[in-house]
């Protein structure tokens, strides 16, 4: 009687290695491409794009078990998705024409999302006015916030505001030291937008202050897309020396987001000077937040203005990290 030779298994502890590999080699390349290609199907899958950079650790991890244990696909599979991912990390690091501002006029521009329930709100305050800035966008400011800063001296010292508090999360107001021309509330995409022009040299700037809705709930990714795309469509009618800083909701490895800066309308003043990997949140919390913050909702867009540097601030009781953008706008072509 003739038997059939026994296929030869691999080690238990072998297979578990390999099968896990394969799961998050698999899941990570998914995600890589949903954000080169373009979409984002829901909550989580936005929360998966939010740590793309990440992702090269596992896919590199990959890599190397793939090679010890002679698996070609994998291998392959891994080794794509690291170099995708580094393709798309590299240049944020290298950074694009960061201004030197000798011969043109500059604007520092204070951007905190001051958190609206912050159990701290006299040290955000307080930072805020201390930052030496020439104009100040909060995000998450509420009618205490506009208070608190009334009896910090506000008034005194950014004597210009254009002020939309709300007891909730999107009460958003520009402070300024210097007169602010125009000065409104302008609804965008669904967006209250305090705005207002400051005159920079021979130029005036435009300052908005943005704060986008979480892509939290099943029903809230298809509006945050919509937003992100109706501040895009707003960027190509822009004329003029602009910045548009707040909370985006939204970082590089979102497309909504991304396609905000392809066109070449808007730059991310942290990117044009090569900090374009730096994260604003979270800066504290539970779970998986309380690792400190791994990626940046927080931006400065510019258009026609030149960065001369940015400086990230430690967060005063917010778990959004606050920064100060130096800006340099060339004299009136």
């Amino acid at each position: 009687m003739r038997t059939t030779p026994a296929v030869p298994r691999l080690p238990v502890g072998r297979t578990m290695v390999l099968a896990t590999t394969w799961v998050v080699t698999v899941g990570s390349s998914a995600v890589v491409l949903s954000s080169i290609l373009g979409f984002t199907w829901g909550p989580t899958h936005a929360a998966l794009q939010m740590v793309l950079p990440y992702y090269v650790l596992a896919s590199s991890a990959a890599l190397g078990v793939a090679v010890w244990f002679g698996r070609r696909r994998l291998a392959v599979v891994a080794g794509l998705t690291t170099v995708a991912v580094c393709t798309m990390m590299v240049p944020l690091a290298v950074g694009s024409n960061a201004a030197e501002g000798s011969g043109a006029a500059t604007l520092d521009v204070y951007v905190a999302n001051l958190r609206f329930d912050n159990p701290t709100p006299e040290r955000a305050v307080d930072q805020a006015l201390a930052s030496g800035a020439d104009v100040l966008v909060l995000i998450e400011l509420t009618p205490a916030y506009v208070k608190l800063f009334h009896r910090r001296g506000a008034d005194e010292h950014y004597p210009f505001q254009e002020l939309d508090a709300a007891r909730d999360t999107y009460g958003t107001g520009i402070f300024s030291r210097l007169p602010l021309r125009e000065a409104r509330v302008e609804k965008v995409g669904g967006i209250d937008m305090p705005t207002g022009a400051v005159r920079v040299g021979d130029r005036d700037v435009e300052v908005w202050g943005v704060h986008v809705g979480a892509p939290t709930g099943e029903g809230q990714v298809q509006r945050w897309e919509w937003r992100l795309g109706q501040l895009r469509r707003f960027a190509t009618r822009l004329d003029g020396p602009t910045v548009i800083a707040g909370d985006f909701n939204a970082g590089r490895w979102h497309p909504a987001f991304r396609s905000l800066l392809e066109r070449g309308v808007l730059r991310d003043a942290h990117e044009a000077v090569g900090r374009g990997l730096s994260s604003s949140w979270p800066m504290e919390g539970q779970g998986l937040r309380a690792l400190g913050p791994f990626t940046r909702l927080d931006h400065a867009l510019l258009h026609e203005v030149d960065v001369v540097g940015v400086r990230d601030l430690p967060a005063a009781g917010s778990d959004h990290r606050p920064f100060v953008v130096t800006l340099a706008v060339s004299t009136d072509p």
